[in-house]
C-alpha cells in the first residue's frame, strides 16, 4: 500500500506576516494556494510517477514509458483549505475525495484575542454540501460543524494522540490483502504531519526535532508487509520556484 501525505495549499494564515494579527478560524487558500493546488492535480495527472522506474535498470525500456501514480482514494481534512485543494487534485484523478475529520490541522479550530482562546464549529455539513458537492461527509460532520466550541484549541499531545489513532487505522488497513494495492493521497495541514510522521515512527512529541514541508509538498510512506518505507518528504518539484511557499 502506497500513501501520499500532502499538505493544503497556501492559506490566507499561512500569508500573513504577523500570525497574531488578521488571523481568521479557518482561512481560505490565497490565489497562489489555488495556483499551488492546480499544478499539484496536473502533476499527479501528467507526470511520471519516477519511483516505478528507480529500481530498473538505466538501460531498461520501461524507462522511456509514462507511469501514472494509479491514485486509487483520497481523503482531505474538514477545513476548508484542505477541501479547496483536494477539489482539483480529485477533478484530475477522477477521484471523489472522502472528508476525514480525524486528519485536520493541531488545535482545531479556534482564534486568540487579548490573550483569550476561542472555539469555533468549523463548516456545517450543508456549507460542505453546497460549496464541494459530492465528497463523501463523514457522520462526525453535523449542521452544527464538524469541532466542538467547547474543546478550544487542542494541545500538541491531542495532536500527537490523534495521529496515532490515524497510523494505527492505516496500519491496520494495510494488512488486510485486499488493500494492499491500494493508492491513498490525504490532503492534510503541516503541523499534523510532523505529527503522523513521528507516530509512524514510534517518536514522543517534541519541539526539539519537526518535519516541514512546503504548502502542497509531498510525502510518500510504503507499506511493505510489517515494514514502513519513506521514499521521500517534502516533495515540490511540481511547483515552480516563485509559488513555492
Amino acid at each position: 500500500m502506497e500513501l501520499y501525505i500532502i499538505r493544503h495549499g497556501q492559506s490566507a494564515n499561512n500569508a500573513l506576516i504577523d500570525q497574531n494579527i488578521n488571523r481568521v478560524d479557518d482561512p481560505s487558500l490565497t490565489a497562489i494556494g489555488f495556483q499551488q493546488a492546480d499544478c499539484l492535480a496536473q502533476h499527479f495527472k501528467h507526470h511520471t510517477n519516477v519511483e516505478a522506474i528507480v529500481s530498473s535498470l538505466t538501460t531498461a525500456p520501461e524507462r522511456k514509458d509514462h507511469h501514472d501514480y494509479e491514485i486509487t482514494h483520497l481523503y482531505c481534512s474538514a477545513m476548508y483549505r484542505a477541501m479547496q485543494t483536494a477539489k482539483p487534485l480529485g477533478e484530475a484523478l477522477g477521484l471523489t475525495p472522502h472528508i476525514w475529520v480525524d486528519i485536520h490541522e493541531h488545535g482545531g479550530v479556534w482564534l486568540t484575542n487579548n490573550d483569550v482562546t476561542t472555539g469555533h464549529t468549523g463548516m456545517t455539513r450543508s456549507q460542505i454540501e453546497e460549496e464541494f458537492s459530492g465528497y463523501v461527509i463523514p457522520d462526525a460532520v453535523t449542521d452544527d460543524g464538524w469541532w466542538n466550541p467547547e474543546d478550544g484549541k487542542e494541545d500538541f499531545p491531542g495532536c500527537h494522540a490523534r495521529a496515532m489513532r490515524v497510523v494505527e487505522t492505516l496500519k491496520q488497513r494495510a494488512q488486510v490483502e485486499a488493500n494492499q494495492n491500494d493508492k491513498i493521497a490525504i490532503v492534510t495541514h503541516g503541523n499534523f504531519m510532523d505529527s503522523l510522521l513521528k507516530a509512524f515512527v514510534g517518536r514522543l512529541p517534541t519541539e526539539d526535532y519537526f518535519h516541514w514541508h512546503y504548502n502542497t509538498a509531498i510525502t510518500r510512506l510504503d507499506f511493505w508487509n510489517n515494514r514502513i518505507v519513506m521514499r521521500y518528504i517534502n516533495r515540490i518539484s511540481h511547483l515552480p520556484s516563485e509559488i513555492v511557499t
